[in-house]
């Protein structure tokens, strides 16, 4: 980690990358590892900070809760892939993914499929035409069979990692 203004925007890039590069439980281990960086903040700011940052609270694979940055936006890519940062963000949610016709289904642990539905709309793919989510399942209804295969494969690539 790098070193850090003592301002606002250096108080939430520390706080963006620690959530990014490590495992962040709670905003009681933010305000010890800001403090560590010189930064003297109360939680009602880390509290505050978060919503800005867009950050929530997910249960990872372990089924620990833990902070997760709601930034998944496409970077450069050709037409037949997802961002990398949302497949980062599948890898860390999804436990089951299978398809049926054009229809994918994803389960992911409780609480989590809202927010990847969030990420898979916003990566505007070509191949997805939306995605519906409950508490721990998303449906992703793609174009034709042969987007929600090619959809299915690129996730499962990444799961078997």
């Amino acid at each position: 980690m790098g070193n850090y203004p003592m301002t606002k925007a250096g108080r939430l890039s520390a706080i963006r990358d620690f959530i990014i590069n490590e495992r962040v439980a709670s905003q009681v281990e933010l305000v010890d590892r800001l403090a560590s960086l010189g930064f003297s903040v109360t939680q009602t700011t880390i509290s505050r900070d978060l919503v800005e940052l867009q950050a929530v609270r997910v249960r990872d694979r372990r089924g620990d809760y833990v902070y997760v940055i709601k930034e998944v936006l496409p970077v450069d890519r050709d037409d037949a892939e997802l961002s990398d940062r949302l497949f980062k963000l599948a890898g860390e949610l999804v436990v089951f993914a299978d398809y049926a016709l054009n229809q994918v289904v994803i389960r992911t642990h409780p609480g989590a499929a809202q927010f990847l539905a969030s990420g898979i709309d916003e990566a505007n793919d070509d191949r997805i035409l939306g995605t519906i989510a409950g508490d721990d399942t998303v449906l992703v209804l793609c174009r034709s069979i042969q987007d929600a295969e090619s959809f299915q494969s690129e996730l499962f690539a990444v799961l078997g990692d």
